[in-house]
């Protein structure tokens, strides 16, 4: 049997990772640890790393933090004329987040942080696990404003807001764990009987609050239970069964603290096209529910329930929608030159196209 051969084309580089003006021993993972393929190197007392990456090009950076990940900005990896490898300068911000987090009077020693920013404080920007002691840091990340969580069965703390600046002292913050507060529903078909095997999402209602969801699935009866993070009061719920239309509506925490909530779903829904950009921002509309469409297209796409548009035009079409007025807006607030809206009917298709894309 003849050996069998296989060529790599891959590149080699050497770079350097700092945090201000100091080097950061840590691990650099190029790819990001969520997707493949990824290439996790050391980097040592200076900051210096060097390996191999299967191409050239712009790549996705994380770096480890405590048991968890920050992300960073991208990296441009190309190999100038004449060099047999790329470099690659990896230069963080001189920022510092501190805290520590507490379940009562003790340190809660096995939480976990989540970090958000970005518009409406919405996209990951770390996670990671506390010390012995219940304390964490972190170091480069932008400037800017965050939300700071900390989390663990069963428990949640409130959202802190914090403002990162370059060479200054960070802030340092306290986070509470108390319990989430727990809401028992059903979901229901036209006869009364439970549909087994829905999706329930919940999401905050206000583009005031930090990006956060609870999901749960129906069991043989239709019944769910959702656990929400307490100071939240008012979500959003998305509710996708096979074989009836997506259901959008809104509720009032409190007002299901102690009965059950019922959301009935129809089978006769309706198609909603929505050709719109593929940036982010954007938000569904039904009555007074909004939903932003970034945060729910995993759930629909991996159900089938959305795919991409065929038309030129691009964007997505959702197949089977419960029937209702729905209005697609360029983000949260429904006004009327954000906003393009619409009546769809049983059986029917519904296009709706953003104000920005339709002026363009």
């Amino acid at each position: 049997m003849q050996p069998l051969f296989l060529t790599l084309d891959t590149v080699a580089i050497k770079g350097y990772i700092t945090s201000g003006e100091e080097p950061l021993r840590t691990e650099v993972v190029f790819g990001t640890t969520q997707g493949r393929p990824y290439v996790r190197l050391s980097s040592d007392a200076n900051g210096r790393f060097e390996g191999s990456l299967p191409r050239e090009g712009e790549w996705p950076v994380e770096i480890s933090v405590n048991g968890g990940a920050q992300i960073i900005p991208s990296v441009e990896v190309a190999r100038k004329p004449g060099r047999s490898f790329a470099i690659v300068e990896i230069a963080l911000p001189d920022t510092t987040l501190t805290g520590h987090v507490m379940d009562g009077n003790e340190p809660a020693t096995d939480a976990f942080i989540l970090v958000k920013g970005g518009e409406g404080k919405r996209e990951k920007a770390a996670n990671l696990v506390v010390d012995e002691e219940g304390a964490f840091e972190l170091r480069g990340l932008p400037a800017g404003e965050y939300a700071v969580s900390a989390y663990r069965s069963g428990q949640t703390s409130d959202w802190s807001r914090v403002e990162l600046r370059e060479h200054v002292p960070g802030p340092h913050v306290r986070l509470d764990l108390e319990p989430k507060i727990e809401i028992t529903g059903r979901v229901v078909a036209a006869s009364g009987t439970g549909v087994p095997g829905a999706r329930v999402q919940a999401m905050p209602a206000s583009s005031a609050e930090t990006a956060w969801s609870a999901q749960a699935a129906t069991d043989m009866k239709g019944d769910f239970t959702l656990k929400i993070s307490k100071g939240i009061d008012v979500v959003d719920l998305l509710v996708l069964a096979s074989g009836f239309g997506l259901e959008i509506r809104r509720i009032q925490v409190s007002d299901f603290a102690d009965s059950l909530l019922v959301v009935p779903v129809v089978q006769s829904g309706g198609r909603l096209v929505l050709p719109m950009p593929s940036g982010s921002g954007y938000t569904l509309h039904r009555d007074s529910a909004a939903v932003l469409l970034e945060e729910i297209a995993p759930l629909l796409l991996r159900s089938g329930s959305m795919r991409p548009n065929a038309a030129p035009a691009g964007g997505f079409v959702i197949e089977s929608v419960a029937p209702g007025a729905y209005a697609i807006c360029a983000g949260y607030l429904h006004r009327e030159d954000l906003c393009t809206g619409g009546l769809l009917a049983a059986h029917d298709e519904l296009v709706l196209i953003p104000r920005e894309t339709a002026a363009e």
